[in-house]
């Protein structure tokens, strides 16, 4: 995954946090008011708060439509900025990559040159999981005894999570 799916899912998250407390508790008190003995009208809900009376069935799909429209905007946004920006990066990196290696690199399979600046913008300088430098890291880690999740090699395997955890002990969150 991706830095930019991570940027998509925390701003998804955010839209849902914000609007699923409020679709849930209306579509509860309709649920209830259509479940009375004789039945209640919920396009007639009485807010005595504000003195008014409301359409909870048209409030309940003017908030989903609410929620479409705002995860539409994350997933735009996302896709022409943060897309945008890593593919930019993306081809400024191969451009260099062909450039140093003058040329060989373009004529070699794509996994034994190829840099992913989406996973060093996400915190994995060294590449995916399967990558040769994390197949490397991990055999010597293991050969020296030290595991992934260790204290020790907790830090050099997510070198990102460390740095997380860390501001995070001082109040600042990443």
């Amino acid at each position: 995954m991706g830095i930019c799916d991570d940027a998509r899912n925390k701003g998804i998250d955010t839209v849902n946090e914000a609007l699923d407390p409020l679709i849930n508790d209306a579509v509860t008190i309709i649920a209830h008011m259509r479940a009375r003995n004789p039945p209640l009208d919920p396009t007639q809900y009485y807010d005595a708060q504000s003195d008014r009376t409301i359409d909870l069935v048209a409030y309940v799909a003017d908030l989903n439509q609410m929620k479409a429209d705002q995860t539409q905007e994350v997933n735009d946004k996302v896709d022409s900025d943060c897309q945008g920006t890593v593919d930019f990066l993306q081809t400024i990196t191969d451009f260099t990559v062909s450039g140093l290696t003058l040329g060989i690199s373009d004529l070699l399979p794509r996994h034994m040159s190829h840099i992913d600046v989406g996973e060093i913008l996400g915190g994995k300088p060294l590449g995916g999981p399967n990558s040769a430098l994390n197949q490397l890291r991990d055999g010597i880690l293991n050969g020296i005894g030290i595991g992934p999740t260790s204290d020790l090699g907790g830090p050099i395997v997510n070198p990102r999570r460390a740095v997380e955890a860390f501001l995070k002990n001082f109040g600042i969150h990443f």
